[in-house]
């Protein structure tokens, strides 16, 4: 396997920096156990450090159960991992990041439309995400999330592979 930021320029070069893949109808979730830690953890083993404290307006929580969507959302994507919901407080932005390279992924916002905004080395792009709209967003570049609602932004994130002529 390619080291990290081997991976990271392979997808920089060959992929998209983002693609709408389809839309998908998915309720917000009942209850929101956050498990923030675990993405914390992720990001450490990957070199790609984040401090704490941009991220006290943000929270994750694993999805453990099979909703009724999965299968749906599977013949969209492929593949399926680690599918979490995220929580963005309203009006506050998810800082300026780069993602460990090892999965693609996607991101449907549930209940609000949100901006998203990829910083490439010649451009940064802006564009919006609207409910049920599943984005793939190329990690590997430099990316923050703006939920510029009165309330808070329920989002779907998951990984996947992406199988892709581009690649």
């Amino acid at each position: 396997m390619k080291s990290n930021l081997k991976l990271i320029a392979h997808k920089r070069i060959n992929y998209p920096t983002h693609e709408l893949l389809g839309n998908i109808k998915i309720n917000e979730p009942k209850t929101f156990n956050g498990d923030l830690h675990i993405t914390l953890d992720n990001r450490t083993k990957h070199g790609l450090a984040f401090e704490y404290a941009k991220l006290e307006q943000y929270d994750q929580s694993s999805i453990t159960n099979d909703p009724d969507w999965v299968k749906e959302l599977i013949s969209i994507t492929g593949e399926v991992n680690r599918l979490r919901w995220s929580k963005l407080n309203a009006n506050k932005e998810l800082d300026w990041h780069i993602d460990p390279a090892d999965w693609d992924r996607f991101v449907i916002n549930v209940n609000v439309s949100s901006i998203c905004e990829i910083k490439t080395h010649k451009e940064t792009i802006s564009f919006i995400m609207k409910p049920g709209e599943i984005w793939y967003l190329n990690t590997s570049w430099s990316h923050r999330i703006i939920n510029n609602n009165p309330i808070n932004r329920v989002a779907l994130l998951g990984n996947f592979t992406r199988e892709d002529q581009h690649a």
